[in-house]
């Protein structure tokens, strides 16, 4: 059984036991993403064809590279599509990139956070 100077000192205790405790760090904030697409200049989307085979350009998908084609110090970007392929394709065929919407995408960068499509016709 507890005495009541007992029952005191421990409530004392535990009210001042914060004090006496390593002070724990708040949490800092995380970080918090904001969506620019739309405002970037960015607009490439992937197209490739469906195939009953898995050709390799559609088992590989899209691809891009980061780099400044301009030399200007800014990294560009630049996107790899798929092209239209046949079903089956016939053997000596090859993938068709004549289509814009199949085309290669470059992107120059604008400085500001923006991008800019450069088009170039392919020979």
């Amino acid at each position: 059984m507890m005495t009541n100077r007992r029952s005191f000192v421990l409530g004392l205790a535990a009210c001042a036991a914060p004090r006496w405790l390593p002070q724990v760090a708040k949490p800092k904030p995380l970080h918090s993403f904001i969506d620019v697409t739309s405002k970037s200049g960015v607009h490439f989307r992937h197209q490739s064809s469906r195939t009953s085979q898995k050709y390799l350009p559609e088992s590989m998908g899209a691809g891009v590279a980061m780099f400044d084609y301009d030399d200007d110090g800014y990294q560009d970007l630049f996107f790899f599509n798929g092209a239209r392929l046949l079903d089956p394709m016939p053997s000596g065929a090859s993938p068709d990139k004549s289509d814009p919407r199949f085309w290669n995408r470059l992107y120059h960068n604008n400085r500001d956070g923006t991008f800019t499509e450069r088009r170039w016709a392919l020979q």
